[in-house]
């Protein structure tokens, strides 16, 4: 499953058509894509579920991110210069050839694994972040919105992503297989012990305005800051990652000290109310991309890390207000509850 002979056999297919066709594919799972879906989902579905769906998948990141530094296995092309990196505007850059796994079952060879770990060159492969993903936001979708309308497009993305990571020279069988499980397990945890538990939706998603600090707030509390704090401090976990869990966390938090809006209305609400978001997102980012350039170029880890957090944690926030002080949502109760 470590073997880069299925990735060329794969490739010996290739031409513009299907490059183009698979590169789309892939695009589906990069965070422009990801962020517009979840926009679509909140502001222009349902606004409960789409929060579900987005811890889900920030934690599912946060995961696979991990996973990746503990295995810290390499990519097809790191190991085999005869694997072709289509869709990059590149050629492969590594000094092997031929040192995948000798066998469907076998394990990469210690000089391969060793060479990406030693020049890192290059993140690493094992579990595939793009199939995790595709797992837990269109699985997601056919479990909590049960729309049978989607399953055969949902089902062929679930299948159609990890071959593109594969197509394209990015992912080994085994790093497919790998973002499976992963993808799976966390749709599972989510589906048994979030989504049916209505105690802690009710708490989450509450609809009143008094606010008790019992435990259950404390814990609520401790698991929106600390824990995040903790993954930057303890693991070797993405900046970005544990930024947008921490940012999501903090709007989300002061959503909630409100009560969680009403998110019904008709069809043009719904669009006008995602179009809103949409370009609210995209010109905050872009600006951000350039402050990001001038705070790498200073080496200002810290500063990127605070401003990230601030950022997303504003334009969740800013996200839900802006539509109630419109008039496309009210501040009141769960008038369609999950």
């Amino acid at each position: 499953m470590f073997q880069t002979e299925i990735i060329i056999l794969l490739q010996s297919y290739s031409n513009d058509y299907l490059n183009t066709f698979f590169q789309l594919v892939t695009s589906l799972g990069y965070s422009d894509f990801i962020y517009s879906f979840f926009i679509i989902i909140i502001f222009g579905i349902n606004y409960r579920i789409g929060f579900i769906l987005l811890y889900l998948a920030i934690w599912n990141g946060i995961s696979t991110n991990l996973l990746k530094e503990i295995f810290a296995l390499p990519r097809p092309a790191n190991v085999d210069s005869a694997v072709q990196l289509l869709g990059k505007d590149y050629l492969n850059p590594t000094f092997l050839k031929g040192m995948g796994a000798e066998s469907f079952f076998g394990l990469l060879p210690k000089e391969s694994i060793q060479y990406l770990r030693t020049n890192r060159f290059d993140s690493y492969g094992f579990p595939s972040g793009h199939t995790s993903n595709a797992v837990v936001l269109w699985g997601g979708i056919l479990l909590f919105l049960k729309n049978s309308r989607l399953t055969i497009f949902c089902a062929l993305l679930i299948l159609l992503i990890p071959l593109s990571r594969m197509y394209l020279g990015r992912h080994f069988l085994a790093d497919i297989l790998g973002g499976y499980l992963v993808g799976s397990f966390s749709l599972y945890i989510f589906w048994r012990y979030v989504f049916y538990n209505e105690s802690l939706k009710n708490f989450v998603f509450r609809s009143d305005e008094k606010i008790e600090l019992n435990l259950k707030t404390k814990i609520f509390i401790l698991h929106s800051f600390i824990l995040p704090l903790l993954l930057i401090l303890t693991f070797k976990v993405n900046y970005q990652y544990t930024a947008n869990l921490l940012g999501l966390n903090l709007g989300f938090f002061l959503i909630w000290l409100k009560s969680t809006p009403d998110d019904s209305g008709g069809i043009f609400k719904r669009i006008v109310r995602v179009t809103i978001i949409l370009c609210l997102f995209y010109t905050a980012n872009s600006i951000w991309d350039q402050v990001v350039e001038i705070l790498l170029f200073n080496e200002s880890i810290f500063a990127t890390y605070t401003l990230r957090v601030l950022l997303d944690g504003f334009l969740v926030w800013s996200s839900t207000e802006i539509n109630i002080k419109m008039g496309l949502m009210q501040e009141s109760g769960m008038k369609n509850p999950i």
